[in-house]
């Protein structure tokens, strides 16, 4: 039970689904509860491992009449009746109890995905993505000490082991929204990974308070979701990104592309080998009610770029190569990264760290770890899009970099006005 790390026979199944180990709740009955090991986190109670039996609480919001709704049963068995739970504290007070308590929440593996889009393979794609950054995180938490670590999921999703790591689940059908913001309640900080589209991030950003936050600010993350308006704003601080195509403009380009003006990824991303093809996609898209932007295909090796951004300045992690591709049809998908793969002591890396300061400077309220990509063109690196979150270049990046850098992020924000050596100041 003391040993960290994740599990080796699930890691090894095709690196998506996950099934084992999980919190411990013993048999519930409707007037009473037996459970193992069990602790309370604010409103919600979570059971410490046992490598016998597992399942997972399923935590419901805080109601104003100080108590919380909970729904329980030990894995394998029948859920019962609902059991209401006192808890006159709702959550206020009990972070003291908790110093140094992280709830970290990925939006896909924590409940978000629509039923409608269940077993999708698009989905299931992300899905897979969303949980390797969620155990990338946790497996770097748990290695502090002083940390202790409540980690979201569902379907008995839970590879990392740790005697400080806990897991809880939303109740079913309960907001991300009123889930998160139950948590925070009962927690120090907020680490929280969602896309951009349809506000996910903005909204689970505003239900948190700012000082509890793990991650760039709302401002911040107002301009990042929009890529025709970060496009606009770091064309104005003379950084050369793509360029969303305008009524009356140029259509002398080759390739063109069609994506989700608030897209995460490349969903929904499509390259056209005309503009007139392209611009037929446009409007077929604002008729459906769904804004997008067109711009020209910027042709060259696709990279993102990995930073760790404060309020006094901001450390280039590392330089990695995206791929890629682009089928018969157009549609652009993404299938995996290579991780600080340019140096940066040569002329593109050296290049692209000058580009890298230049944005953390113009979009100030990036805080955390963040990245951004971009494509290394003949007339040098275009950014294409901001990331306000972490990415999926952040698995695997401590080991390779021997540093932890959930530290050096919680380091970020538990000392006001913390600033690393490596750090380039503003």
């Amino acid at each position: 039970m003391g040993k960290t790390g994740v599990e080796p026979e699930r890691a090894a199944r095709n690196g998506a689904r996950y099934a084992g180990h999980s919190v411990v709740l013993h048999g519930a009955t409707a007037y009473g509860i037996e459970v193992g090991d069990v602790k309370r986190i604010g409103g919600a109670i979570v059971g410490e491992r046992n490598s016998n039996v597992g399942g997972i609480v399923s935590l419901a919001e805080s109601r104003d009449d100080g108590a919380v709704s909970f729904a329980f049963a030990a894995y394998g068995a029948h859920h019962r009746t609902a059991r209401e739970i006192d808890n006159r504290n709702k959550f206020h007070g009990t972070r003291s109890e908790m110093a140094n308590s992280v709830f970290v929440y990925e939006y896909l593996s924590g409940g978000g995905v629509p039923d409608d889009e269940a077993g999708d393979p698009a989905t299931e794609h992300l899905l897979a993505q969303g949980r390797s950054m969620r155990d990338a995180i946790v497996a770097d938490l748990v290695q502090i000490d002083e940390v202790e670590v409540t980690c979201a999921t569902v379907d008995d999703d839970c590879p990392v082991v740790a005697p400080q790591l806990r897991y809880v689940a939303p109740d079913q059908g309960q907001p991300a929204r009123d889930f998160v913001r139950a948590m925070a309640r009962a927690h120090d900080l907020v680490w929280v990974v969602a896309p951009e589209s349809d506000a996910v991030l903005a909204t689970l950003a505003a239900a948190v308070p700012p000082e509890q936050w793990i991650g760039c600010d709302r401002g911040a993350i107002a301009l990042t979701s929009s890529k025709s308006l970060t496009a606009r704003h770091l064309a104005q601080s003379n950084i050369a990104a793509t360029h969303p195509w305008h009524p009356g403009e140029p259509t002398e380009s080759e390739r063109w592309v069609v994506k989700p003006d608030d897209g995460a990824g490349t969903c929904a991303t499509r390259q056209f080998s005309s503009f007139e093809a392209a611009e037929r996609e446009l409007r077929r898209r604002a008729e459906h009610g769904k804004v997008a932007v067109l711009e020209p295909w910027v042709e060259g090796a696709a990279l993102s770029v990995s930073m760790l951004c404060g309020a006094l300045g901001a450390e280039l992690l590392s330089i990695n190569h995206q791929h890629i591709d682009v089928d018969e049809r157009g549609d652009v998908s993404y299938r995996g990264v290579d991780i600080d793969v340019v140096d940066r002591t040569n002329p593109l890396g050296r290049q692209i760290e000058k580009v890298a300061l230049q944005v953390a400077r113009a979009v100030p309220g990036l805080r955390g770890f963040v990245g951004f990509d971009l494509v290394a063109a003949p007339q040098g690196p275009v950014v294409i899009e901001v990331n306000p979150r972490l990415t999926c270049a952040y698995v695997g990046l401590s080991r390779r970099l021997a540093r932890n850098l959930a530290r050096d992020v919680l380091a970020m924000f538990r000392v006001e006005g913390v600033q690393r050596k490596s750090h380039v100041p503003f």
